[in-house]
């Protein structure tokens, strides 16, 4: 080699290349050159190469861009991750002697990527903010993700849902007792333990209206057995008051009860209200069901109530049921049939054992039976033997009250056992 170049320090013919350090013998250079020309092994730049560099780069740039703007953001690793296989690409091209562009894809790539990403925490992001915020309060963390996958899910719209009133006996007294720091307090505490439990089985809350919680089952999203889980919620309910009553009693403070109703039917969900303010709730004849029926555990005494619906969609889940009446409510023509929810069925309920339960649950069926028949004085003995056991039996006193009624004022010969309500 020192016949063709000279290699003497200082005096070396040492050159750069773009496909080496920079101690490449510069003589090596002439020879490649000779070499190509023997071979005829140039690298290609021309008309075809130049097209397959358009066509890279606007299938990486639209096409792209479009589909990482639609796919969840997980997907945009995919967008950074073709760098590999262009890579791949061009490296092969090169050493089948083609010189295809690899700067100007890859900053399409990467330009997508960040355009993308950039527009989606400005724009996308800012919505699902929103949709947090708006619906923070209605929904658990659990709902409210599977939202944001669909938003178009709290568009009004017509569904079978499961609605429930809860409301505190007495609250008036109550308020009047305390005064309005712990009052206060005492609302921070009992709402959000009762919305603790409706989020807990994915219900959604429609508002406080004071200290009453309505919630409803069955929507944004169509599940199954939404009856189901309002019951199991109530059920919750009432076993989170009675432990608030103990700390209550154990304080001295007033005596704390609530009431529920639970009614399943047809209702109008979605966000609705005025320009200046709006919310995400249910409207329809089977809400002021749910309310009515809410109402009702102050006539019989009880703390739950379902309509014969809900009563229905539940028969196989297990849960354990009276029979309470055949009622006509206020304004509605049409009578229904109403149930007080005990508990789970072979499992203790506020009212003692299971077989203490059954054999009050088996009086008072009779009871109801010599009621229906018309046999006033036999009913209104059945029902007091019952409050001589279970002094604190509702429904028993209730039914005593009436057939005394009916022993001085008795329906008239065509009475089909319905029991019309005067009051909402």
């Amino acid at each position: 080699s020192s016949d063709l170049g000279a290699t003497a320090t200082g005096i070396g013919d040492i050159k750069s290349t773009p496909y080496s350090g920079t101690d490449y013998p510069g003589v090596e250079i002439h020879a490649n050159v000779i070499d190509n020309l023997l071979h005829g092994t140039f690298l290609q730049r021309g008309a075809h190469q130049q097209l397959v560099d358009a066509l890279t780069i606007l299938l990486l740039g639209l096409p792209l861009g479009i589909f990482m703007a639609l796919v969840p953001p997980r997907f945009m690793w995919f967008g950074l991750s073709l760098l590999v296989p262009l890579v791949a690409v061009d490296y092969q091209a090169f050493l089948r002697g083609s010189w295809l562009n690899f700067t100007v894809p890859a900053i399409t790539i990467t330009s997508n990527v960040l355009l993308v990403s950039l527009y989606r925490a400005l724009v996308e992001e800012k919505e699902k903010r929103k949709v947090r915020t708006a619906f923070g309060q209605y929904l658990s963390p659990e709902v409210i993700r599977r939202l944001l996958l669909n938003p178009q899910l709290v568009e009004p719209r017509k569904t079978e849902i499961s609605i429930m009133f809860s409301d505190i006996r007495g609250f008036t007294t109550i308020s009047e007792q305390l005064d309005a720091q712990e009052l206060a307090k005492f609302l921070n505490e009992y709402l959000s333990d009762m919305t603790g439990i409706v989020f807990k089985h994915n219900g959604t809350l429609d508002k406080y209206i004071g200290d009453a919680v309505m919630a409803f089952w069955g929507a944004p999203f169509e599940v199954q057995g939404h009856a189901a889980k309002a019951c199991d919620s109530a059920l919750e309910m009432m076993t989170r008051v009675r432990a608030m009553q103990e700390k209550w009693e154990a304080q001295g403070r007033p005596h704390l009860d609530i009431g529920i109703g639970i009614n399943t039917g047809n209702a109008s969900v979605g966000n609705m209200g005025s320009s200046l303010r709006y919310g995400y709730t249910a409207l329809g004849d089977s809400v002021n069901l749910s309310s009515r029926l809410e109402g009702l555990n102050k006539d019989y005494g009880t703390h739950i109530i379902v309509n014969e619906t809900t009563y229905a969609a539940v028969s196989t889940n297990g849960f354990l049921f009276r029979e309470l009446d055949l009622i006509r409510v206020k304004g509605k023509l049409h009578p229904v049939t109403i149930y007080e929810l005990l508990g789970r069925a072979g499992q203790p309920s506020e009212y003692g054992s299971p077989e203490d339960t059954a054999c009050r649950l088996a009086d008072f069926g009779r009871a109801r039976e010599l009621y229906r028949r018309r046999e006033w004085e036999e009913a209104q003995k059945a029902f007091e033997n019952i409050l001589v056991k279970w002094d604190s039996d509702g429904p028993s006193r209730t039914y005593w009250k009436r057939c005394q009624e009916y022993l001085f004022d008795e329906p008239p010969s065509g009475w089909d056992g319905v029991f019309t309500m005067t009051h909402k």
